[in-house]
């Protein structure tokens, strides 16, 4: 691969860049990715996919369309993201001469429910080739920046839709009967459906029934018009037509003979467009169906204005009560007395059968040998020799403080010893240079000189004292680990870095993580007294399931060690303090302060008081409040 080619992949790869920005269709920017891929591979088709959830929301490609749905099918849902799909199945390479080669799969994730694939073909092996890889994951990225785009453009678009058609939303969400519900679809949903004619058909048995029809009031069940749309839902459920839009003039080779002639009967009568949709009642069964009729096909609305105003109707349709959007079967004769007679059944059943009685609390896992460090004087936080989660020895440095009273303190007393000393030097000084005088002179003045050298001699004493208490104090604004273990606080920078802090402050703590662990789980003080019950039955220590953060999946199992029932206000809520060990091989994927949520077993109940505790709780609290 020389210099020439990829000088020509970067300007391909520019325009396509362009393409993108400029908001071209995923189909030009197929193509301009196909041509890029082409100066570095002798095979370049590409077909982009984007899932979303268990479905393919985007599919686009420049080879066929049989060949783009099995390249789709390497997206599943269990896989990992970024894990690249190298080898082509079997059937793929059976299925199209243009597939031979191998597959570079570039995959990024969208949002929390929509992945992005993109399928790069090529006719040599892209594992002996790193600028091939370079090339498919840089142009899969702006694939999947403008397949980003075209979602957000989508969404913008249903949310217009979905304002649009707000009128018929309410108008629906009014009907109380099948036979006001078919009148409402028929009259008022075609406004949104080409603006044609909307038939509304119930199942009896295994014919079709018109209940409504767009511009009519009174119709006849035998009408040609009638059984020709009648007919048209049979034959479209059995040849899978339903939900797409047939046109009349010119119908696929594939339809059937009877629909062919169906479709031209439609065409001999001005219709362009035919479209089935069907719908399900309450019993999921198909029940109903609506035959959309469009005479001009520029009045065809956009496929998710369809696909909306379709799903609203069903949720209507739901929504009615039981006796009225029941199908034609008749299959509940007195909904509300069986309702009734359920709940009471289910109520009663309630009281009798037991159920595991469990508390849900939160709390976080920590370290159990952790030591606070708090601020042994006033100071400022001189210099930080650690950060956040850092490991550390015990002994180590952490921070230095510097109190600016305890140096002004130093240098007063160290001024002080080296005046008191130059005055004993000059004393001795004195003494010594002493010139001849008077026998009591001399003896008087020799005694005074004794005096205050005795004197500044005490004095230094004292301030070599408080010199070295003073020191001392100076040396204990340099905190040291007191354990070896992991520096546990959270924006430790932000917070102490240059900072002024006072005596006794909280400035970090220190936990040792290769020690034991335990939960620290608050127990709201209103249910901790299901707890001590538990624990005064004498069957040993409540048994805790816990899960740490969002991994629900893996259930971890141990025993409450200590239930503390002096309660202390937790953002706004009084709470116990309780503790549990957790496992050594459960201690693996743990860091200090993480979220666990974990219920503690308190015996077994009834389901009505589990069900209604709550309830009863509450209504106490406001029964008490209100006396």
């Amino acid at each position: 691969m020389n210099t020439a080619s990829i000088q020509q992949f970067e300007a391909r790869l520019e325009q396509l860049e362009v393409a993108a920005r400029r908001g071209d269709s995923l189909s030009q920017l197929l193509q301009l990715a196909q041509a890029a891929m082409g100066i570095l591979a002798d095979k370049n088709n590409v077909v982009l996919v984007v899932a979303e959830s268990d479905r393919v929301r985007l599919l686009a490609g420049t080879m066929d369309d049989n060949v783009c749905r099995l390249l789709a099918g390497s997206l599943k849902c269990g896989d990992e993201v970024n894990e690249l799909v190298i080898n082509i199945t079997s059937d793929l390479i059976q299925t199209s001469e243009d597939s031979e080669g191998w597959t570079v799969s570039v995959c990024r994730v969208l949002s929390q429910d929509h992945r992005f694939v993109s399928h790069f073909l090529v006719g040599q092996d892209p594992r002996q080739t790193t600028v091939l890889l370079d090339a498919a994951n840089t142009i899969g990225d702006i694939l999947a920046e403008a397949s980003s785009r075209r979602l957000l453009s989508d969404l913008n678009q249903r949310l217009k839709q979905h304002d649009q058609i707000t009128g018929l939303m309410h108008a629906l969400g009014r009907v109380r009967s099948i036979d006001e519900w078919s009148r409402q679809v028929s009259q008022r949903a075609v406004e949104y459906l080409g603006k044609g004619r909307v038939s509304v058909f119930q199942r009896l048995a295994r014919d079709w029934q018109l209940l409504a029809v767009t511009g009519s009031t009174s119709f006849q069940q035998g009408a040609d018009a009638v059984r020709r749309n009648a007919r048209v839902i049979s034959v479209a459920a059995q040849t899978c037509g339903n939900g797409q839009w047939v046109q009349t003039d010119f119908p696929s080779g594939e339809t059937e003979q009877e629909l062919r002639s169906l479709l031209g009967q439609y065409a001999a009568l001005g219709v362009q467009l035919v479209r089935v949709e069907p719908i399900s009642g309450n019993d999921g069964r198909i029940d109903y169906a609506l035959v959309i009729e469009v005479f001009d096909t520029t009045q065809r609305p956009p496929e998710s204005l369809v696909e909306l105003v379709r799903d609203e109707i069903a949720d209507s349709l739901r929504l009615l009560p039981g006796s009225a959007a029941q199908s034609g079967h008749g299959f509940f004769r007195h909904p509300r007395r069986r309702a009734i007679a359920f709940a009471l059944v289910l109520f009663i059943l309630s009281f009798l059968v037991p159920a595991n009685f469990e508390i849900e609390v939160p709390g976080q896992a920590m370290p159990k040998d952790r030591r606070r460090l708090f601020a042994p004087d006033d100071g400022i936080v001189e210099e930080l020799l650690v950060s956040a989660e850092d490991s550390v020895t015990v002994s180590q440095p952490l921070l230095r403080l510097r109190n600016p009273e305890r140096d002004l303190d130093l240098n007063r007393v160290l001024g002080e010893i080296e005046s008191s000393m130059a005055r004993i030097q000059a004393i001795r000084a004195t003494r010594t240079s002493a010139g001849p005088a008077s026998p009591g002179s001399s003896v008087t003045r020799s005694a005074e000189l004794s005096s205050e050298e005795q004197q500044i001699e005490q004095r230094l004493n004292s301030l070599r004292l408080e010199q070295a208490l003073i020191e001392q104090q100076i040396a204990s604004l340099t905190l040291r680990s007191p354990i070896a273990g992991l520096v546990y606080q959270r924006r430790l920078r932000e917070e102490l870095n240059a900072r002024p802090v006072r005596r006794g402050q909280l400035l970090m703590e220190v936990v040792n993580v290769s020690g034991d662990w335990e939960l620290e789980l608050n127990i709201p003080d209103s249910v901790a007294g299901y707890v001590q019950a538990s624990e005064a039955t004498g069957h040993g220590h409540p048994e805790v399931q816990f899960t740490l953060g969002r991994d629900n999946g893996n259930i971890q199992t141990t025993a409450l060690q200590s239930l503390n029932l002096a309660t202390y206000l937790d953002d706004g809520q009084l709470v116990c303090l309780a503790t549990c060990l957790v496992e050594r091989t459960a201690t693996a994927s743990l860091r200090p302060g993480q979220a666990v949520t974990a219920r503690i077993f308190c015996g077994r109940r009834s389901l009505a008081f589990i069900w209604f505790r709550e309830v009863v709780e509450f209504w106490k609290r406001k029964k008490f409040a209100w006396l």
